[in-house]
């Protein structure tokens, strides 16, 4: 089967379930129609989704804070959905008892083969809720201000031209204010700057704390790893330009501290979709503004190559 064929396959499954022109958008990056979206006066429904892989030790901490959030602010209706993704321990039947609807990616990403990491379970929450905006909260959290973190909800809510809201946050680690996490600082920021440097306005542009209308990310090709989260921010902002992105401050939170060989999996995913979304020809060009020309002049590789084979 030719490449041709396998990209309109996949294109069917990933946004069969998205039925207006944001579909387009997502695939050829215009925007050509008024979507429902673009009505700030709606009355808009909402959903706290919560992709979690075996966090039996925070899930309900977690999900019982943000219900209670929820309770105490007036007028705010929102759900709360965690998306259980191949856990071995008791996450599921924790959420459930807190109160969360829980579903479970091994059934909503049957068709790919079953998930492949977090992109896959922002698909499932996506299949899952009929809300016209959704929260994605991490399900490892300490440290939170629950409060802060249904704020994402306002922005969208208030100006229709924002599509998507990070969460930024100070992390807490050991009692006190820690330093950026490790693969923002290491991998990240460096490639941003260099392949995406407009995309330079976000303290957190790896926050996996963000939320955004549902249509607009269902319309998105996702990455099915730890890439969603940049790969999303990046494609709303080649599409819809920089006002379209605000954040957040969510205050003080603290995450789970994973070794280095994990973060190692995420670095190359978060590597992955930062390059690939910068074009071959812009990475070139970015690539030889840091390059000295031949000391030797244009005829030094070839008079190389003779010297080595001759030799």
């Amino acid at each position: 089967m030719s490449l041709g064929w396998l990209f309109l396959l996949n294109l069917q499954t990933r946004v069969n379930f998205v039925t207006d022109c944001d579909a387009l958008v997502g695939v050829f990056g215009t925007l050509s129609c008024q979507t429902r979206h673009m009505n700030s006066s709606a009355n808009y429904s909402r959903t706290i989704c919560i992709p979690a892989r075996n966090e039996a030790k925070t899930i309900g901490s977690v999900v019982l804070s943000l219900k209670k959030a929820i309770n105490q602010r007036s007028n705010f209706d929102c759900e709360v959905l965690v998306i259980d993704d191949r856990s071995n321990d008791r996450t599921a039947e924790i959420a459930q008892e807190c109160g969360a609807t829980v579903v479970s990616t091994r059934t909503l990403c049957r068709k790919f083969g079953g998930s492949n990491g977090k992109g896959d379970a922002i698909y499932a929450s996506l299949v899952s809720c009929t809300s016209d905006l959704i929260a994605w909260v991490d399900g490892d959290l300490g440290e939170m201000e629950p409060a802060k973190i249904l704020q994402m909800f306002d922005p969208l809510e208030s100006d229709p031209r924002v599509q998507l809201v990070k969460g930024g946050f100070m992390r807490w680690v050991n009692g006190s204010e820690g330093e950026e996490g490790r693969v923002t600082a290491l991998t990240a920021r460096p490639l941003l700057d260099l392949l995406h440097p407009s995309f330079n306005f976000l303290s957190q542009p790896l926050s996996g704390m963000f939320a955004a209308r549902r249509n607009v990310v269902g319309a998105l090709w996702l990455d099915y790893d730890y890439g969603v989260d940049i790969g999303i921010a990046l494609d709303i902002f080649q599409m819809y330009g920089s006002s379209s992105i605000t954040e957040v401050n969510l205050g003080y939170i603290s995450h789970r501290q994973r070794p280095i060989a994990q973060l190692a999996i995420t670095a190359s995913n978060v590597a992955r979709a930062i390059v690939s979304r910068a074009g071959i020809s812009n990475s070139v060009v970015r690539d030889f503004e840091f390059r000295r020309s031949p000391a030797l002049g244009r005829f030094a590789i070839g008079e190389a190559k003779q010297f080595v084979t001759s030799s």
